[in-house]
């Protein structure tokens, strides 16, 4: 499967959204911060956690959010 990445426009909307995810403030961080430095858009992200775990990125509880922050490093 092949993901296409576009550049992160909407920051602050990505960072609304992750202020509500159940991961913790560390792993919200963390995402913030891959996609800063990746440049990449919140729909990205949301499009592989709906991929990967068939639901959206705010549900991820902890153990998730610690799988898909490890998945996206690979």
């Amino acid at each position: 499967m092949t993901i296409v990445l576009k550049a992160n426009h909407r920051a602050g909307r990505t960072e609304a959204a992750l202020s509500s995810c159940r991961c913790s403030r560390k792993q919200k961080q963390l995402l913030l911060r891959y996609l800063k430095k990746c440049h990449l858009d919140q729909s990205v992200i949301e499009r592989m956690a709906q991929e990967r775990f068939g639901k959206a990125l705010q549900t991820l509880n902890r153990s998730e959010a610690r799988k898909f922050i490890l998945w996206l490093h690979e």
